[in-house]
């Protein structure tokens, strides 16, 4: 029998804002939660576009070439500040908020023994977030974490948020093929039903010692879900890509 989990969607706040080209992009914390599913399920307020700025990728520079620059990402989508994608939704279910942890911040236990490089994009139009990070870990733990959750992914077949006014709505889990293209791969999505799809993506995929993981909350209709796939299959790629030139054994030295 499927259990439902039963959670919250928070408002997110308006804090993005426009900037100067060629400085650092301010966070857009939950730009999709604000925007495309507060549409969808809940209503809460929306930040304003970002200028075209260079990605926003903090962290170690030895993993930054498996980053996905803004030429790799498709049309329409700018850069955003360090961020976690899912900030603002708050399942009930312990599986389902595991596995939404782990999209977000997968390396937060390594401490210093992972590398770590991250870059998030958002689109207003079909509206979408993009958080990418790419981890080097000790032995063992890209696996382990990859394990973890599809273990997740497997207690948890649907998450359901209230969105207020006693009302609930509940986004379906379903398997996402195209990022199958390499390594250990859980990829799925969870969305919405009805003439507006909305939902969230959730991407992990391991290459040896080596740790992908994608968030895309985002709009699904109107054409949103090919550039959401098309950006996590090209990460996926990039990060194999990458390998090639940052070599694969663990600790590799910064540049």
């Amino acid at each position: 029998m499927s259990r439902r989990a039963r959670g919250t969607l928070l408002p997110a706040a308006a804090t993005s804002r426009a900037v100067a080209p060629g400085s650092m992009p301010v966070p857009v914390p939950a730009f999709v939660l604000a925007t495309v599913l507060a549409g969808v399920l809940a209503a809460a307020g929306c930040g304003a576009p970002q200028a075209d700025v260079a990605p926003a990728a903090a962290g170690t520079a030895a993993m930054g070439p498996a980053l996905l620059s803004q030429r790799e990402v498709p049309a329409g989508f700018l850069p955003a500040g360090p961020q976690r994608a899912f900030t603002g939704i708050r399942p009930a279910d312990p599986d389902c908020a595991r596995l939404l942890r782990l999209a977000d911040n997968a390396g937060a236990r390594e401490g210093r023994d992972a590398s770590h490089a991250q870059a998030a994009y958002y689109r207003t139009e079909p509206g979408a977030t993009l958080v990418q990070h790419v981890y080097r870990l000790r032995k063992g733990r890209a696996a382990a974490l990859v394990a973890e959750a599809r273990e997740a992914v497997t207690g948890c077949p649907k998450i359901g948020l209230d969105v207020g006014d006693d009302r609930e709505t509940l986004l379906y889990r379903v398997p996402l093929r195209h990022a199958r293209t390499a390594g250990e791969t859980v990829a799925v999505r969870y969305t919405s039903r009805g003439a507006r799809q909305a939902g969230l993506d959730v991407v992990l995929t391991q290459l040896g010692d080596d740790l992908l993981t994608v968030a895309a909350p985002g709009e699904f209709g109107r054409g949103g879900a090919q550039g959401i796939e098309l950006a996590e299959a090209r990460a996926i790629r990039k990060l194999r890509d990458a390998r090639d030139r940052i070599g694969t054994a663990p600790g590799a030295p910064e540049e």
